[in-house]
């Protein structure tokens, strides 16, 4: 009797809905009532009645010998209903968000929509190996004879992830969200580092033999062994066969400092032919210790995997060495197993919306599922500037120097009865200024306790209420040239304001 019932509910629930969709206009028309008037044998009618006072009449056939017929519905079934009055991305989670009030275990949908924004990448570098096969001379040592070999050029490859955060199906164009690091090798000969080539699949398409990796490898330790292995491009180079489902995409530029990098697909008939989907971004602000988090890479080189767990810590500063020098990040901590190749995927939460890219984990043996990753407003704001600033040749991103220093008091946390959610709440006030300024010169003083800030450019204002102090920091993330700035603070138990001027390109640096 309670299956009935349920499924009753939620038929209830989703036929008017349903109806009021398709037959909508811009006057907001609702349900009055909904009425059984007539009955025949098993089939009954009922009278849906608008509040403009049209009608709408559906009939329900009932079961036979107390069985009923809404036991063979599914949920497929009423998402299929609706889904022709829905955008194009409307998904069965969106579904299943927007109108059942049941608890459903969303994982599988949320992580198979995650999955069409992931790729799996390769990056190639070039560099140099030794040359068994070119003996240049000798040398006597007091422990013997030395041969000296001579070097040549190779390749190098490294593997991760990333995730489509724009695309455009009909061209064949994405751009990819990922790691610095991934794209960078402290080995390669060019002089930033950064590969000179890239490889993306999508779900399901990887097509690599890892068997030619793992040969590559023991090549560049022994060129003379596996030589004639491989075929060689015109300037002696071995060539990879990444097969039918390899997308080669180009490096756009990147940022050690966030530990983020962009790649562009372009004109890929794969992309065009496939469910690939960018990602829905979620606002990591909102992320709170407790959420779910799943995370989709390329573990150990072998395609995309989904792995489950939690945020474990919502901000956490960590250390981690990029080209031979120490980067200090903003991190969520995560307590889903990740692995090497996990590196540029991405972080999403209970309903496949991004909240990170995953980047990080622990190297402590005693530790177990300590792992991390970027939140997805730093990792989406960098990717933007990178996109909007970098021209191939420069490679830098921008951000906004208004000569300020914050520190944090009063952090507590707060219970939400609302949501019945933990989170922290953070009192963020300027500790220094930097003499001569724009802070300084609109009239910020030391002391100052910062309640919001708004970025206000032609196209409208943009308000960030500042609970913490990641909040502020990473909403400077989104100003660009052209832009200002208020600051709505508190001074002395007293409320005030101040904008900079429109801001120009000597008010911004470029990042490492």
């Amino acid at each position: 009797m309670k299956k009935f019932l349920k499924l009753f509910l939620l038929v209830c629930v989703l036929l008017p809905c349903a109806f009021v969709f398709v037959g909508c206009d811009n006057d907001i028309v609702s349900i009055k009532s909904i009425d059984k008037t007539a009955s025949s044998g098993r089939v009954d009618t009922y009278t849906i009645t608008y509040t403009n006072d049209e009608t709408y009449q559906f009939t329900v056939v009932n079961g036979e010998d107390g069985e009923n017929i809404y036991s063979s519905i599914t949920i497929n079934d009423l998402y299929n209903e609706i889904k022709g009055s829905k955008p194009e991305d409307y998904t069965l989670l969106d579904f299943i968000n927007e109108y059942l009030d049941i608890q459903v275990d969303t994982s599988g949908i949320a992580s198979s929509k995650a999955l069409r924004s992931a790729v799996s990448i390769f990056a190639e570098h070039q560099i140099s190996i030794v040359d068994y096969n070119n003996i240049l001379g000798y040398t006597q040592t007091p422990f013997g004879t030395q041969i000296n070999y001579g070097v040549k050029n190779s390749i190098s490859w490294g593997a991760g992830a990333g995730v489509i955060y724009s695309l455009d199906k009909q061209a064949g164009d994405a751009y990819i969200i990922t790691n610095y690091h991934v794209c960078f090798s402290s080995d390669a000969l060019a002089d930033d580092g950064i590969g000179t080539k890239f490889t993306c699949y999508l779900y399901g398409g990887e097509s690599i033999d890892l068997n030619d990796l793992a040969k590559l490898s023991y090549y560049n330790q022994n060129c003379k062994e596996y030589e004639d292995l491989f075929e060689y491009d015109i300037n002696g180079l071995p060539i990879i066969d990444y097969g039918y489902g390899a997308i080669t995409a180009e490096y756009i530029g990147g940022s050690k400092d966030y530990d983020i990098a962009v790649l562009k697909i372009t004109n890929s008939d794969l992309i065009k032919n496939s469910d690939a989907l960018a990602v829905t971004v979620e606002d990591s602000d909102t992320v709170t210790a407790g959420t779910k988090a799943i995370a989709v890479g390329n573990p150990d080189a072998c395609g995309i995997a989904v792995t489950e767990g939690i945020v474990s810590v919502d901000s956490e500063f960590i250390q981690v060495e990029i080209d031979d020098s120490q980067v200090v990040l903003r991190e969520f901590r995560i307590d889903t197993p990740v692995n090497s190749g996990n590196s540029g995927g991405g972080l999403f939460d209970g309903e496949g919306n991004l909240i990170g890219i995953v980047n990080a984990k622990t190297n402590d043996t005693n530790i177990e599922n300590m792992s991390y990753a970027i939140p997805s407003n730093i990792a989406t704001r960098v990717a933007q500037s990178i996109i909007n600033n970098c021209d191939g040749v420069n490679r830098k991103t921008e951000k906004v120097v208004l000569g300020i220093t914050i520190e944090t008091t009063n952090s507590k946390g707060v219970y939400n009865e609302d949501i019945g959610l933990m989170s922290i709440v953070e009192e963020v006030s300027i500790s220094y200024i930097e003499q001569n300024s724009i802070a300084s010169q609109i009239g910020l003083q030391i002391g100052d306790i910062i309640n919001s800030v708004e970025i206000i450019n032609d196209e409208g204002t943009v308000t960030f209420d500042i609970e913490r102090s990641f909040t502020l920091i990473d909403a400077m993330l989104l100003v660009k040239e052209g832009d200002c700035v208020k600051f709505n603070y508190t001074r002395l138990n007293e409320s005030g304001s101040c904008t900079t001027p429109v801001l120009t390109e000597t008010n911004f640096i470029s990042v490492e």
